[in-house]
């Protein structure tokens, strides 16, 4: 090797590699710590942003439709409740109040428990809420529409408009019976006319138990159709989250490959550079020598 004394090429140039793969090193570590390629890799990201403002729509839908399945389920049980326990009591005592062997003071016993289990279905219902809206006392006047995924047009409607009160001018429990006095079990007109409300093939609207059952028949279509929806949305946020990660997650086993190979040619140009400062040291020495003999 030639020894210069106005320049030294192998120290530059030793220099020039050990800054290239000193600042590659860097670039290679800040990977490997955020488990992320860099923000330089600018069509990556921009695709990737693209996909995680889509996942985000459809996290959100998602929310939406958890909460649909939640406020379904609650009307659900609400219903099922009222069908099971109170409106087939009801019905019960009207057939035993319609019988014409029971005496007026048995029908006033009677008709004390019907009334208590019409409050108890009227309390039930005012208890049957979700996000401050009561679902089944009609107060909702159009169907809820809910916002099941990341377009525009990805909707879905909630019936919660009918009102199942007892309290109600219409309804399957509604206060008026087909004689126009009210849903009692007094007398034997009125425990009949009570039964036809609640059981009746004839009765306009369906009959109680028609009506709660076409009710939770609703219900239960309705809750298979946001349950389909949330597995959608669920399968939806693996593939996009998944797509997003591929974008722009770090590749580790070849960033560690990169790593190991940084190091060693750190290593090695640390020496190269080393060595080249020493080869112009030599010239100093030489030259002082020179001098010296001279001197």
């Amino acid at each position: 090797m030639t020894i210069s004394i106005y320049s030294n090429i192998a120290g530059d140039r030793a220099r020039l590699y050990l800054g290239r793969v000193s600042a590659d090193l860097e670039k290679v570590t800040t990977r490997l710590a955020s488990g992320l390629r860099l923000r330089s890799d600018t069509s990556n990201y921009y695709a990737a942003d693209l996909l995680e403002s889509r996942l985000r729509g459809i996290q959100a839908a998602s929310n939406n439709v958890q909460q649909a399945v939640s406020a379904l389920t609650i009307a659900e049980s609400a219903l099922t409740s009222i069908s099971d326990e109170y409106v087939g009591r009801l019905i019960e005592i009207a057939v035993l109040a319609a019988d014409g062997l029971t005496t007026n003071a048995q029908r006033t016993t009677l008709d004390a428990e019907f009334q208590q289990i019409k409050t108890s279905i009227n309390d039930l219902i005012a208890q049957t809420t979700f996000a401050g809206k009561t679902l089944l006392d009609g107060s909702l006047a159009a169907a809820v529409t809910i916002q099941v995924g990341a377009d525009g047009t990805a909707t879905q409607s909630i019936d919660f408009t009918k009102n199942f009160r007892t309290d109600a001018a219409t309804g399957p429990l509604k206060t008026v019976g087909a004689s126009g006095a009210g849903l009692d079990v007094l007398s034997q007109v009125n425990a009949s006319n009570a039964l036809a409300e609640l059981n009746g093939v004839a009765a306009v609207p369906p009959n109680a138990v028609v009506a709660f059952a076409d009710a939770r028949i609703a219900i239960g279509a309705s809750l298979s159709t946001f349950e389909g929806f949330e597995d959608q949305n669920a399968l939806a946020v693996v593939d996009y989250t998944d797509a997003r990660d591929t974008l722009i997650a770090a590749d580790i086993a070849a960033e560690t490959s990169r790593l190991v190979r940084d190091q060693l040619l750190v290593n090695a140009g640390a020496s190269a550079l080393a060595a080249a400062q020493f080869s112009a040291a030599q010239i100093v020495d030489v030259l002082a020598v020179v001098s010296g003999r001279r001197g």
